[in-house]
């Protein structure tokens, strides 16, 4: 019988509500709560893709629609008995999750990943800025293992996206350019059970009305607005000549 560990609880209210598993050969899953059979939780169990989960965990997609997009349209049921080490059970179903009573309401969205919860209340309170971003490769799928020129080569070409972006929106704004104001910090260098790292604006402007920061934000949104689509991107950065297109 297939089995999953508790990798991760991404909503908690008196129990987990919806956690995400792994297999053996690191597969993802998410579970949701539907049920408590003789005072045990009962969840509806599907697996999902890495880039599903990202989005899922990141607010971009809700509930009903991660389940649904199971690459393989198997769900399962699951009773979890004792600690989080304890492998779960799965129990494949037979009838179509889509047709279930189980599917949870449209909506339903986590908008701050709870590994994230501090560093992002810090940035809002600041009124400050905060990107983050994510490495997969087969060395991080190993041991959560990742070389350390690969993280410090990522941190630097990103930094290097955030100065020209910053140059480039300025032109339009010098009178409040920074010399140094595309400058950030990393807060969470890499969050546990991923390589997922988070960083904030070194200085903090006190009002998005006139952060420099914030607009190269909003100019590296429009640049990889087409990422997934070639032919679009090329379009897209025939506006942004120079460095920030290279």
């Amino acid at each position: 019988m297939k089995t999953i560990l508790h990798a991760a609880t991404l909503l908690y209210y008196d129990g987990a509500l919806i956690f995400e598993g792994r297999d053996l050969i690191g597969g993802n899953y998410v579970a949701t709560l539907i049920d408590d059979a003789d005072g045990a939780d009962v969840y509806a169990v599907v697996g999902v893709s890495p880039e599903s989960l990202r989005r899922f965990r990141a607010g971009a997609i809700d509930l009903k629609s991660l389940m649904l997009e199971t690459p393989d349209e198997q769900w399962y049921i699951a009773q979890p008995e004792g600690g989080a080490d304890v492998p779960i059970r799965l129990q494949p179903q037979t009838s179509p999750l889509a047709e279930s009573d189980f599917l949870p309401d449209d909506g339903l969205v986590l908008y701050d990943d709870p590994v994230d919860d501090l560093a992002l209340i810090e940035a809002r309170e600041r009124d400050n800025v905060v990107l983050e971003f994510s490495i997969d490769q087969s060395e991080a799928r190993q041991g959560y293992r990742l070389g350390a020129e690969t993280l410090a080569g990522m941190l630097s070409h990103i930094q290097r996206i955030v100065k020209y972006s910053y140059r480039r929106e300025m032109r339009d704004r010098p009178a409040h350019v920074a010399k140094d104001g595309y400058l950030m910090d990393v807060v969470i260098p890499a969050a546990p059970g991923s390589f997922r790292v988070v960083l904030e604006a070194t200085k903090p402007s006190g009002t998005f009305r006139y952060d420099g920061f914030a607009f190269a934000m909003e100019r590296m949104d429009e640049v990889f607005k087409s990422v997934s689509d070639p032919h679009e991107a090329v379009e897209r950065l025939r506006d942004y000549k120079g460095h920030l297109a290279r």
